[in-house]
Formats: C-alpha cells, structure tokens, sequence
C-alpha cells in the first residue's frame, strides 16, 4: 500500500525538533514490527502511529495543564473566604454605605447644572477638578458622586479641600470621605465636613496633624 502524507504538520521552532525526533523513533519500529507481527505492514503501523500523535500529544498537554491547576490550588488552597475577611468586607461595606446617607453628593452632570457651567460638556469641567486634586468622588452604582461640602456657594471647590488632598496625598477617596465624616478630637468632636467652608485652616490643620502622628506610628 503507497503511504499517504500525514495529516498534521509539524509545529515549526521546538515543536519540530520534537516531531523530528519521534519520526526517527517511528522508523525504527519498522524492525519491531517484523519480528512480532511479519504478516503486517510496517508503513500502515507507522502512518497510523503519526495520526494518532495529534490527540495523543494534545489529551497529555490537558492532562499537565490540569496537574498545573492542581498544584495552584495546593499552594494557594481551596478555601474560601476567612471569616474574619468576610467580617471586614461587611464593615468596609457598611461604613461607606453610612459615608455615603450621611451629606448630600452630587453627580458631575449636577453640579455642572448647579455652576452653570455651561451646555458643551460641562461635566468635563467637574471631572477636572477631580483631577487635578481639587475634589474627590466616590464611585457608587457606576457614577463619581462628589460631596457638596467641598463647594462653595457657587459649587466651586473649596480651596481648602484641595490643600487637605496635598496633606493627605496618598489616601484614597474612600478615606478622605471617612475622615472628613469622622469627629476627630483635634476639632473639638466636630466633623472636618462640617468647619471646611467656616473655619478651613482648622480643618487642614487637623489633616497635617494625621500625616506627622502617623509617620510617628511608623
């Protein structure tokens, strides 16, 4: 019987090199097969061998991949959540839920309408603010909504707002909202949020005392 072309092709770089290899390996059965079985056709045998390479090859890469998988789980564990992080997930939740019913937020669309800012995209004006530091959002149900204490009575970003950011730079919103929520002792158990418009330098004062006692803490 004529030999027919195999029906895969090798993989070129290291994947041809392997086939290279088994090819010789295939050839060499040739010799094997006359001895145990003289009635069959050497080349048969061996066109069938290389047809079953593919899913032979492709069923123990599968296999690996799932030995792979295996091991992950062995060093990270099956478990699930730890109950106390599922305990602190519940009060992250629950505080910023309570950050959030505490004051009155806006969205950018809003306090764009409230400046008057003006028709051609004056949420962008918002969102720069944001930026460039002068006010934060938090991001709740897929929108910013900012905190109406940080404007001014033309719902302009209080400087002082700003200047509480730079103090406090590398806290995330999430934060600023929770401090600026908190009564803190330094204000005499007034909220931050409640002297940013009367007394602003207080309040920024308040934000410099955070950063030196926790670099002291350290």
């Amino acid at each position: 019987m004529a030999r027919t072309a195999p029906l895969w092709q090798p993989f070129p770089g290291k994947g041809a090199a392997t086939f290279s290899r088994l090819r010789v390996k295939i050839a060499n059965l040739e010799q094997v097969v006359r001895e145990i079985a003289p009635d069959c056709d050497p080349s048969e045998i061996e066109h069938d061998i290389e047809e079953l390479l593919p899913p032979v090859i492709a069923l123990r890469e599968s296999c690996q991949s799932v030995q792979r998988e295996q091991l992950v789980r062995l060093f990270i564990g099956d478990a699930g959540p730890r109950p106390v992080d599922i305990v602190r997930a519940r009060m992250q939740a629950e505080a910023r839920k309570n950050v959030f019913k505490s004051t009155d937020w806006a969205t950018a669309a809003q306090i764009a309408d409230l400046a008057e800012l003006g028709q051609k995209n004056p949420s962008a004006t918002v969102n720069r603010w944001k930026q460039r530091r002068q006010i934060f959002a938090l991001h709740v149900n897929g929108k910013d909504w900012y905190p109406k204490y940080a404007l001014d009575e033309n719902f302009r970003p209080l400087p002082a707002v700003a200047e509480v950011m730079a103090a406090l730079v590398d806290w995330r919103a999430e934060r600023l909202a929770s401090w600026f929520e908190a009564k803190a002792s330094s204000l005499s158990g007034q909220r931050p949020r409640e002297l940013i418009a009367t007394n602003p330098q207080l309040v920024v004062d308040a934000a410099k005392r955070v950063v030196i006692a926790e670099a002291h803490n350290r």
